[in-house]
């Protein structure tokens, strides 16, 4: 070994230095693992649907319910957080049925008229639910109120937990169009048309959903064939379909509405009604004391 080998070696020069660990903070890595691969703007606008959608059923004010919109965000929270576990479908559904079920009853305890207790609020809860079933098989009327209340937190959690997870893992948005819709307009159309608007507003969301996935989708083939492309082009269609959007629903308000009558068309709807018929008879017998809005000024 020569003089200056030793030298090195006795001054520690020449070693190479021990890496540095490269970690992360918690937080930085929980926001890596959980940030969906479609943008928090996607997060955003869904949260605005199903807001409406809460909305609308809010002010119909049809029965006491917790907060509906918390709800609906929390469902559609969970259900994002549900998406990005890596876990099969058949295990993350059923466990978000569960949790749903767990906060239904959670926060059905403030409709209890006993709040002493959790206890005793749950006892009342189940007792309640226990008699109107009575009443339902027995083919009884019901005038208690609150397994509807149960009927609407659990419709919200649904929604927004499945929206949620539909488009976080499948990049699937029908779902929170094509029920929101249905919901949206089912409640709407017990309430008087001055509550019209809240449609026009749930469309106007729909469409920018739907071009926002479809923009993802697209920069997503992009970057697999290796394209070059800027992000800006995504918001730039996006304010593009805003405006768009918003002149095509006006024109569509303010245009003069002809109800057009045809007899077949009818005979069809009333035979495929008749079930559904059957079924409102039914809802008419179990919620006899939902009020009614239609007269609303």
């Amino acid at each position: 070994m020569s003089s200056s080998e030793a030298a090195s070696l006795m001054t520690g020069r020449g070693r190479q230095a021990p890496p540095t660990p490269n970690t992360k903070h918690p937080l930085r890595v929980f926001y890596n693992r959980f940030n969906p691969s479609q943008g928090w703007a996607t997060f955003a606008i869904l949260i605005f649907l199903l807001l409406i959608i809460g909305d609308s059923i809010t002010v119909g004010d049809w029965v006491e319910t917790p907060s509906l919109t918390t709800i609906l965000f929390v469902s559609a929270l969970i259900g994002l957080l549900f998406a990005k576990l890596r876990l099969p479908w058949f295990l993350m559904l059923p466990f978000g049925v569960v949790l749903g079920g767990v906060v239904v009853i959670w926060q059905s305890t403030s409709l209890a008229e006993n709040q002493d207790s959790t206890t005793d609020g749950l006892r009342e809860i189940f007792t309640r639910l226990d008699v109107w079933y009575a009443a339902a098989n027995n083919g009884g009327i019901s005038t208690d109120l609150m397994p509807f209340s149960l009927i609407l937190i659990s419709a919200a959690w649904m929604l927004g937990f499945l929206s949620s997870y539909l488009i976080f893992r499948y990049d699937n948005i029908w779902f929170a169009v094509v029920f929101g819709g249905t919901a949206m307009l089912t409640n709407l159309s017990f309430l008087p048309e001055r509550f019209g608007s809240r449609f026009f507003i749930f469309v106007l969301i729909a469409m920018l959903l739907v071009v926002r996935m479809s923009i993802v989708q697209r920069h997503e083939f992009w970057r697999k064939g290796s394209f070059r492309f800027t992000p800006n082009s995504g918001w730039l269609t996006l304010h593009a379909t805003l405006w768009f959007s918003i002149i095509v629903i006006v024109i569509a308000a303010i245009l003069p509405l002809k109800i057009i009558v045809s007899q077949p068309v009818a005979d069809v709807w009333r035979a495929g009604r008749t079930p559904v018929s059957s079924m409102e008879d039914v809802f008419v017998r179990l919620f006899s004391t939902i009020p009614s809005r239609m007269d609303t000024s």
